[in-house]
């Protein structure tokens, strides 16, 4: 995707637009609904803030509308991203290599809270059988 941030969230903005204004259409094509749930997964760990919180809340709606099934597969993906350790201040020796590797752990495990988010906000009327033991985890 390169370096442009903006780009990736117009990306996420307009793919709201789209599917949302032909769900008939996306829904009935499996592969194009497949590469737009990788998207978004991809999309979820984002280097850019502003970037993982629109995938986020896209994800979200897609899920609620049920374009992207939220299996138990998706489920795992969230809670193994969500149980990303982050490494202590003193076991790495070198700030640089620190800094990296802090980073990189923290969007993924951000990343795996917003999923869970997106997961319990697509159903905001009712509670799930899931949903307990996920809160849980």
């Amino acid at each position: 995707f390169g370096g442009l941030w903006r780009a990736r969230l117009s990306i996420l903005t307009f793919l709201q637009v789209l599917v949302f204004c032909n769900l008939f259409l996306v829904q009935s094509n499996k592969s194009v609904v497949a590469d737009i749930r990788k998207l978004l997964l991809k999309l979820l760990q984002d280097e850019q803030l502003e970037v993982r919180e629109m995938a986020g809340t896209t994800l979200s709606g897609f899920l609620q509308c049920g374009l992207i099934a939220l299996d138990k597969e998706l489920q795992v993906h969230f809670n193994k991203l969500c149980r990303t350790k982050l490494p202590k201040r003193k076991t790495l020796t070198d700030a640089a290599v620190q800094e990296v590797h802090s980073a990189q752990a923290l969007v993924q495990r951000h990343a795996g809270v917003l999923g869970l988010s997106a997961c319990v906000l697509s159903y905001p009327y009712d509670v799930p059988a899931w949903m307990p033991q996920l809160l849980l985890e």
